[in-house]
């Protein structure tokens, strides 16, 4: 095929780029707009709570290999919530279960990340609501 031949389209779909903690090297490129976010959110949860409960009554010489076996599996989950690699640049050192401010890493990035989807999305279904409404505005007037 000839590669000479062929024409861009720009749609502007292309994910955007977020800063994380004002470090430019760390870069974690998301689409904040993507509903399928909800669906990945409860499988997530259900994933998450089986990992915990397997973190139940550990003897003393489980600890260690248990603890990086869930992280391994966190990261993956985490992962797949935001459809990128966020953990190698959020955390690429220690693990999602280290504590920071009384709260897990995981958890963190999760609650910080899942505020710029909530936000975009709600910002973009009030910009669809709008449009909808101009047009539907001559419709609907009372007489």
């Amino acid at each position: 095929m000839n590669n000479t031949n062929i024409t861009n389209i720009t749609l502007g779909l292309q994910k955007k780029s977020f800063c994380i903690d004002n470090d430019e090297s760390k870069i974690i490129y998301l689409d904040p707009s993507d509903l399928g976010i909800m669906e990945r959110t409860n499988s997530f949860a259900e994933k998450t709570d089986t990992l915990f409960k397997g973190l139940t009554d550990l003897a003393d010489n489980e600890v260690q290999e248990k603890l990086k076996e869930s992280d391994s599996a966190l990261r993956e989950y985490v992962n797949e919530l935001f459809d990128y690699d966020v953990c190698s640049v959020c955390v690429p050192t220690g693990t999602l279960f280290d504590v920071i401010g009384g709260k897990f890493k995981f958890e963190i990035i999760v609650n910080g990340l899942s505020k710029v989807y909530s936000d975009t999305i709600s910002a973009e279904m009030q910009k669809v609501t709008d449009r909808v409404s101009k047009h539907t505005k001559k419709y609907t007037k009372k007489k």
